[in-house]
């Protein structure tokens, strides 16, 4: 469309360009017009005058005055009377050409309106299609948004929906370590043949020396030696975490060959809120032991860990009533 009204400004400008020239012509004719007819006025006064003068001389009897004076006066006389008519012949071809112009200038006029009425047709259109293409373009954009915005809703949906079956699977879980805690209690009346077939001997076998580890750590705990029960502890938090990745169904199996820390993140960001405060510090703790190297904590940090090391094995269900395991 701006390349159709291009041509149509080129055409109104070669158009106005003619329509000047013609004028400029018109102008000029007319000027010369007015120049011949003071020419002609001035040959016929010249014309009166040797008529006149021609009339004096034949009237006056001058025998003194030649005949060949007379003969070049009289040719003289001729020669305007041509010149006149070739003047009259020429003013009536200049005014046929100067009527022609004026034909031809009032076309490029009617010419020119109907241009401008189709450029002023032709720019309504063009502005209606912009202002089409721009309530286009917002209502695109808005659709965009409003995609965008359903697809953020979709994820979050799809976010939430993995984040509860992975809490399903994990209470299922944790319902089982409880379980196989329960059953192997002295006084617990169920059976072993209740618990979930996934609770192979190995997985038990994990649950049961992990909570029994840690009753026997928490008999060792001393603020002035945390040494005893870091370790008991540090053992009965890796093979709950490892009895807690065999036995949930969402999580893979290869997770337990990671170190116990990259473990904790793995449940973390599986759902289950695992406290990863002081991860680093007991960490460093138990390198110093397998090095060699004492530890001596302040008395508010041994807490701390102990804190520590109930909060997550609590979570993992194994801690409660202390099991004799013999």
């Amino acid at each position: 469309m701006p390349s159709k009204i291009d041509e149509i400004l080129s055409l109104h400008t070669r158009i106005e360009k003619l329509s000047s020239n013609h004028l400029q012509t018109k102008y000029d004719l007319t000027q010369e017009l007015k120049e011949l007819a003071q020419q002609e006025k001035s040959i016929k006064t010249e014309n009166d005058e040797l008529k006149e003068a021609v009339v004096r001389l034949q009237a006056e009897p001058k025998p003194e005055r030649k005949v060949e004076d007379i003969t070049k006066l009289i040719t003289t006389i001729n020669e305007l009377e041509n010149e006149i008519s070739q003047n009259e012949l020429q003013n009536s071809e200049l005014e046929s050409e100067l009527t022609v112009k004026k034909t031809e200038h009032g076309i490029l006029v009617n010419k020119i309106k109907i241009l401008q009425n189709e450029k002023e047709e032709l720019e309504t259109s063009s502005n209606q299609k912009k202002a089409e293409r721009s309530r286009a373009k917002k209502a695109s954009a808005k659709v965009r948004s409003e995609r965008e915005r359903l697809n953020r809703l979709r994820q979050q949906i799809e976010r939430k929906e993995v984040t509860k079956k992975n809490l399903e699977s994990a209470t299922q879980t944790l319902s089982i370590i409880e379980q196989v805690i329960v059953s192997s209690s002295p006084v617990s009346e169920s059976d072993l043949k209740d618990i979930s077939p996934e609770v192979t001997a190995e997985i038990k076998e994990l649950i049961l020396t992990s909570k029994h580890t840690f009753d026997e750590a928490q008999t060792k705990f001393s603020s002035t030696d945390l040494t005893p029960f870091l370790l008991d502890a540090a053992k009965a938090y890796r093979l709950g975490v490892k009895a807690f990745i065999l036995l949930c169904d969402r999580m893979a199996n290869k997770i337990v060959d990671q170190p116990l820390g990259e473990q904790a993140f793995e449940i973390v960001n599986y759902g289950l809120i695992l406290n990863t405060r002081h991860l680093n510090a007991v960490d460093a703790m138990l390198q110093k032991l397998e090095k060699g190297v004492e530890i001596a904590p302040l008395a508010s940090f041994a807490n701390e860990v102990r804190d520590y090391f109930i909060e997550n094995l609590s979570l993992l269900r194994l801690t409660g009533a202390i099991l004799d395991l013999g």
